[in-house]
C-alpha cells in the first residue's frame, strides 16, 4: 500500500466518524428546535452553519479518492465538486457570520443614536431624529430578513463565482 493511500484511510476515517456525529448532532438539535433556549436564536443560523460544516466533512470525504486514485479521470470531476462545496460552505458561512455581525452592529448604533437623541429632543425641540440613517433605514438594514437576502445574495453569488473559476 503506498503512503498517498495510507494518509487517505488516515483522513477518510476521521472525517466519516466526524460526519456520522455530526448527523447526530443536527438530528439532535432538530429535536429540540422548540426548546426555548434554540427559540430565541435564529434557526438559519443554528442549522445553517451546522449544515455547511457538515458539507464541509462531506466534500472532504468526496476529495479523498483523488488522492487514492490519482491517475483517474474521473477523479478530476470529483475533486472539482469537492473544491465546488468547499467554496461555497466557506462563502455561506462567511456570509451568516457576516450577517449576524452586521445586525449586532446597526443595532448597537440604533440604540446609541436613540438613547442619545432622546436627550437632544428635549434640550432642542427642533432637532429631528429622523435625519439619522440609522434610524431611517430601520426597517430594512435592520430588518433580519432584508438583511438575510441583500448578504445571503452577495454571498451566494461570490461562493458560484469561487466554485466555478
Amino acid at each position: 500500500m503506498s503512503n498517498v493511500r495510507i494518509l487517505n484511510i488516515v483522513v477518510v476515517i476521521p472525517a466519516l466518524i466526524w460526519l456520522s456525529l455530526a448527523t447526530y448532532g443536527i438530528h439532535k438539535l432538530n429535536q429540540h428546535k422548540n426548546d426555548e433556549y434554540i427559540r430565541k436564536r435564529p434557526r438559519w443560523v443554528l442549522f445553517g452553519i451546522n449544515i455547511s460544516l457538515f458539507m464541509g466533512m462531506l466534500s472532504t470525504i468526496l476529495m479523498s479518492p483523488v488522492f487514492a486514485f490519482p491517475s483517474e479521470l474521473v477523479s478530476i470531476y470529483v475533486m472539482a465538486i469537492a473544491v465546488s462545496c468547499v467554496a461555497l460552505n466557506l462563502w455561506c458561512i462567511i456570509g451568516m457570520l457576516t450577517i449576524r455581525s452586521w445586525l449586532i452592529f446597526y443595532h448597537y448604533h440604533l440604540s446609541h443614536f436613540l438613547v442619545e437623541s432622546h436627550w437632544k429632543e428635549i434640550i432642542d425641540s427642533k432637532y429631528q431624529s429622523t435625519r439619522n440613517w440609522f434610524v431611517a433605514n430601520q426597517h430594512t438594514f435592520g430588518n433580519l430578513q432584508y438583511v438575510a437576502r441583500l448578504f445571503g445574495a452577495v454571498h451566494f453569488l461570490m461562493g458560484v463565482m469561487c466554485s466555478v473559476a
